[in-house]
């Protein structure tokens, strides 16, 4: 057999330390410039947002590996969902009746953009039912006073289309007047149900914000999502059950 190789407690203190400044501690900066970066610019958005439409929260909720700690590599994305203001008695469609609307001309696939001569109106032929994981959202009556406008609705319905077609203008409009249009610019696609925009300052990476908007249901679980899988190790048992017990939120990702 061959001689043992004793590695010293000097050299491998030496080597950590070694890795930990030039993997660890660079990280850890470039983790904290970026939030630096990045958060001011969301919230500064986010109020001007809420200041010419009071529909969306003024306050943007972080999600994604950023905000649940589990971003590793340099901090380059950040993920915000947009919460929409005082619809609390907004309801998911459950036992769904027919919707008579539709685009003004065909569309093929799902939207990759949000073009500005595409509306939504009426049609003799009904729209089909959600398929399993979406929904619409009806709501009659609207008694809030920031819901009395028909922009946003066909037939009491919210359109997650027009929806986001109205916030991508908001942002673009907060984007002008708050004079970031040096540092930040808006993603001609959309990314999912995302609104992206990228922030560039001089001497930093390029960094991606992804707005979603969001309506908080809290409705419980969906008995057709099976979630965790069974033989799935994570998230534990306790975990899943809090999660049930939270039910859903919605996102403006369809179109119509």
């Amino acid at each position: 057999m061959g001689d043992k190789v004793e590695v010293s407690d000097e050299i491998t203190n030496s080597a950590l330390n070694k890795y930990f400044s030039r993997e660890v501690q660079l990280n850890l900066k470039d983790k904290d410039d970026s939030v630096d970066i990045a958060i001011p610019i969301i919230k500064k958005i986010s109020e001007e947002i809420h200041r010419n439409d009071p529909r969306f929260c003024a306050q943007p909720t972080y999600i994604g590996s950023h905000a649940q700690g589990l971003k590793v590599q340099c901090a380059d994305e950040f993920d915000v969902n947009v919460k929409l203001n005082d619809v609390d008695d907004l309801p998911c469609g459950s036992h769904f009746t027919p919707r008579y609307y539709g685009f003004n001309r065909p569309i093929d696939g799902e939207l990759r953009t949000i073009p500005n001569d595409l509306e939504v109106i009426p049609s003799t032929v009904p729209l089909p039912n959600p398929e399993n994981g979406y929904t619409y959202l009806e709501w009659r009556g609207r008694d809030s006073h920031l819901w009395q406008d028909d922009d946003l609705f066909m037939e009491d319905n919210l359109i997650p289309f027009l929806v986001n077609r109205h916030f991508r203008n908001l942002l673009c409009a907060a984007i002008r007047n708050l004079d970031m249009r040096v540092m930040v610019r808006k993603a001609s696609k959309l990314r999912g149900p995302a609104i992206m925009i990228y922030i560039n300052v001089p001497g930093h990476h390029e960094i991606t914000v992804d707005f979603s908007v969001t309506y908080e249901d809290n409705t419980p679980w969906p008995d057709h999502i099976s979630w965790p899988s069974k033989h799935q190790k994570w998230p534990t048992a306790y975990k899943a059950i809090q999660v049930h017990k939270a039910g859903v939120h919605c996102v403006a990702k369809k179109a119509i």
